[in-house]
């Protein structure tokens, strides 16, 4: 069965909430990957239309939020954001996309081998990162096995099966509603359910027979890979 949200007319969104308005300080910019330059709406068009270029571009404020809390919740084994370095580096292992400035564990990061395929990415999103660097954000690593227990718990309380990527956040959230409870303190928790695991059935096997292990990427190998970084000067 399927649910449809129908919204009239005057009640579609206009407009979006830029997030850049409210930085302290504007974040580093995208570089061409030949030029070591910013990038520019020019650099951009032949790629994206013009309304794409001016959202990601643009650092206007469109709308008003209200003050939120913002936790963002990563794999232990993958931590860009509680254990990655702030600096400009390539997108791919090879080195061919652009230089972005973002908290990367080094773009030669192997990733071990856990479940959640979509978390083992070496980077962060350059817009979250700087959200970290200004203390818009909080941050935390996980380990899987705790991650899949919450998806599992999640799965027989809501009727969805969620991926391993979402499991973090649900984790995430399972544990500051039971912070919250345990300090007697009424809190509104919004999370994100990114995606249904529909195709990770094989990774709940592998956990329900407990074959799953933990795994906390060492702070040593994104040491080592710093040296690897390309060296820019912007």
């Amino acid at each position: 069965m399927t649910t449809k949200y129908l919204l009239r007319e005057d009640q579609i969104p206009r407009y979006w909430y830029n997030i850049l308005a409210d930085l302290k300080t504007p974040p580093a910019p995208v570089l061409h990957p030949g030029a070591k330059k910013p990038v520019t709406p020019q650099d951009l068009a032949p790629l994206f239309p013009e309304a794409i270029i001016e959202q990601e571009m643009s650092s206007r404020r469109e709308i008003n939020g209200k003050k939120v809390r913002l936790l963002a919740a990563e794999p232990s084994s993958c931590p860009s954001l509680t254990k990655g370095v702030d600096a400009f580096d390539h997108g791919d292992t090879v080195g061919m996309t652009p230089l972005v400035k973002m908290h990367t564990l080094g773009h030669d990061f192997m990733p071990p081998g856990i479940h959640a395929g979509g978390l083992r990415y070496h980077g962060a999103a350059p817009l979250v990162s700087k959200l970290l660097d200004e203390g818009l954000i909080e941050t935390v690593a996980l380990p899987q096995r705790a991650c899949f227990e919450a998806g599992v718990t999640f799965a027989r309380s809501e009727g969805i099966i969620p991926a391993p990527e979402s499991s973090h956040a649900i984790k995430a959230a399972i544990d500051e509603a039971r912070k919250a409870d345990a300090e007697g303190r009424t809190q509104v928790i919004l999370f994100n359910l990114s995606g249904h695991g529909h195709f990770d059935l094989g990774a709940y096997d592998q956990y329900f027979a407990g074959k799953l292990e933990d795994f906390e990427y060492p702070r040593e190998a994104v040491e080592r890979s710093m040296a690897n970084l390309p060296a820019v000067e912007v």
